[in-house]
This record gives C-alpha cells, structure tokens and sequence, in this order.
C-alpha cells in the first residue's frame, strides 16, 4: 500500500472532491507537501478527516462572486475588504477564494456597509453552510457552489 497519495486519490478514497482537499490542505487541516509540481498526502494522515464524508463538510471558503451573493455586496467591494485586510482571502490558481470564518466577522462586527444588511446575511451564510452541504450524494460530486 502507498505511504503517500495524490489528492485526487485522497478525494475519491474520503469521498469529497478534489477541490475539497485542496481547501483542507490550503487551510492546513490536512497536512500535504510538495514533490516537484505534485501535491502528496501520507495516507496516515487521511485519517484526520476521515470523517468528513461528502454532504457532513462544511466549506472553508467561498469565491469572490458567491462572497458578494451572500453579503448582498458587489464584486468590487468585496474585492475592496479583501485589498485593505478585512477579509481573508487566497489566491487559488487563477481564483481567489474567501473565508468564510472571516465574511461572517466582517458581516456581524464589520463597517457600516454591511452593518445594514447584518443580521439577514448571517443567515444567509449560515444556511448556506447547511443547505449546500447537506445535499448528500445527490449533488453529482460537487462540494462547492454551482457557476
């Protein structure tokens, strides 16, 4: 047996997909090195989240786009919390991806902006933690947002 699997292995193996270990490893809940270009997973190590099955996970993060959807926001301001630091996000390839730990502080401690919409956004964001991933195996294999 292999002491160190790629993340595509690691998704079909946990159940979850690939952008799912993607965001586990880049939040550093599933510990991962680099060989050359490659990503390995020690297989001892899948134990950690083993019990994230697909539809039980909860997303670490959210796009740009799906961060404006949630805050009832644009693009552009969300982009705007990100420049100045109220918001954590990281660049995934050619995406940036959001926080959503950080878009619910933002949402419920954050400037006057969003103070107006706060308490339908937390909502918002709550139960789209809960709704999209809580679908189960009907959702064809995603573990994110639709686009």
């Amino acid at each position: 047996m292999a002491k160190e699997v790629s993340p595509a292995h690691a998704a079909r193996r946990l159940g979850v997909t690939l952008d799912a270990i993607y965001k586990l490893i880049y939040a550093g809940k599933l510990p991962a090195h680099k060989s050359g270009t490659r990503w390995l997973i020690p297989v001892v190590r899948l134990k950690l989240v083993s019990g994230l099955r697909r539809g039980v996970m909860q997303p670490l993060a959210v796009d740009v786009r799906e961060a404006a959807r949630l805050t009832s926001l644009s693009t552009s301001t969300i982009r705007r919390h990100i420049r100045v630091g109220q918001l954590k996000a990281i660049r995934l390839g050619r995406r940036v991806v959001v926080s959503l730990e950080s878009l619910e502080k933002l949402v419920r401690e954050g400037p006057s902006p969003l103070n107006s919409v706060n308490g339908q956004t937390s909502r918002a964001i709550s139960s789209y933690r809960q709704d999209t991933f809580s679908r189960g195996s009907d959702s064809a294999g995603s573990a994110g947002p639709a686009r």
